[in-house]
């Protein structure tokens, strides 16, 4: 089990994520305090990957507020959620991967996947999740092996890019603007 923990470079909060490989998946554990616009929030959520990082199913939850999501993906990159009645509409279908962003760890999700070499890039659709008022939409996104150790990621639906620093297991060490790691 790996013990990673994150602050936030713009606000008071933390992040403390547990990673845990199992014979036939990893899981991943881990809690964001922090606060938004005045107001604490703390986030809890819980993902279980497949051995080529790529999410099957996840849960979040928004405390104290109680609100809960879980999803659940198939092979085809069909999302459903599980707290509802029957499928949603297709409006997931297509994403490779989970932005959730109060954490940089999602961000090792593509990274790790993705497996590119230096000078290489690949684009991307993920389902994004925004904190801490858990809205879900998709997004478009662009990850760039810079180096070694860095990765220039592109949201292609707003200007926004951040040159990634990651450690040898491409768990993000430094996202600049954004959070940073604290342990170890």
């Amino acid at each position: 089990m790996r013990h990673l923990y994150w602050r936030p470079v713009t606000h008071n909060g933390f992040e403390s994520l547990f990673f845990d490989e199992e014979p036939d998946a990893f899981c991943v554990d881990s809690v964001v305090l922090g606060i938004e616009q005045g107001e604490a929030f703390r986030l809890h959520y819980r993902l279980w990957l497949n051995h080529q990082w790529q999410v099957t199913s996840f849960r979040i939850s928004h405390l104290p507020y109680g609100t809960e999501y879980r999803f659940f993906r198939d092979t085809n990159d069909f999302w459903s959620r599980g707290d509802l009645l029957g499928d949603d509409d297709g409006q997931w279908a297509g994403c490779t991967d989970l932005d959730i962003s109060c954490t940089p760890f999602t961000n090792t999700l593509p990274i790790r996947r993705l497996k590119l070499k230096v000078g290489q890039s690949a684009d991307i659709n993920v389902l994004f999740v925004e904190c801490p008022q858990l809205k879900i939409k998709t997004a478009p996104q662009r990850y760039e092996r810079l180096s070694e150790l860095e990765y220039r990621f592109t949201s292609l639906d707003s200007d926004f890019t951040a040159v990634i620093t990651v450690d040898a297991d491409g768990f993000v060490t430094d996202y600049p603007g954004l959070f940073e790691r604290r342990y170890p």
